[in-house]
């Protein structure tokens, strides 16, 4: 906690408790309620997602997925400014994944680790729409540097996937307390 505040005041980000909780069980309810109050208590944002004890593993899943990788592309869209040149939307979408990927650790990895296990063809598709959503919105920038003369010519979607393959990879490299 000393550390947390003195943090969230230097512009960083204060921890996000995410918890998932399946089914009824009283006493799973009791221990992830109490975690989601300690972290009103200090000031800490939590969420809190309840399903039925119903839910199969590739529902459970796929909602993880979707929810994740449209939160990514909404923040991307939000952060990268029309009127911007080329490069400079380049690094707001980087930074914005990078941004998400920060404040979302737990989830994104989740997700990265889970998309290609979705075997329910229509949350496969959704979650393919979001991704071909921010996939196409790199592209769109890289293309533009292009026609712009800020970028060399080259495969946009090549190059697209080199970027992303770098975000997309950041779990495995990212530490918030190391250097980039």
């Amino acid at each position: 906690l000393c550390r947390t505040r003195p943090r969230s005041r230097r512009g960083g980000r204060a921890p996000h408790l995410a918890a998932v909780l399946v089914g009824h069980d009283g006493a799973s309810r009791t221990y992830v309620e109490s975690k989601v109050k300690a972290c009103e208590s200090v000031g800490f944002r939590s969420t809190l997602i309840r399903l039925p004890e119903s839910i199969s593993e590739d529902e459970l899943l796929a909602r993880i997925v979707i929810n994740v990788i449209a939160r990514q592309c909404e923040m991307m869209e939000r952060r990268v400014e029309p009127g911007d040149t080329a490069a400079g939307k380049l690094r707001a979408f980087m930074r914005a994944y990078a941004d998400f990927f920060e404040e979302n650790m737990a989830e994104s990895i989740a997700s990265s680790r889970s998309f290609s296990a979705l075997e329910n063809p229509v949350q496969r598709e959704r979650a393919i729409y979001w991704r071909d959503r921010y996939e196409n919105m790199l592209r769109a920038i890289v293309q533009e540097g292009m026609d712009s003369g800020e970028f060399s010519d080259g495969d946009v979607a090549l190059i697209g996937r080199a970027v992303l393959s770098c975000l997309n990879w950041m779990y495995r490299w990212y530490s918030p307390s190391g250097s980039l």
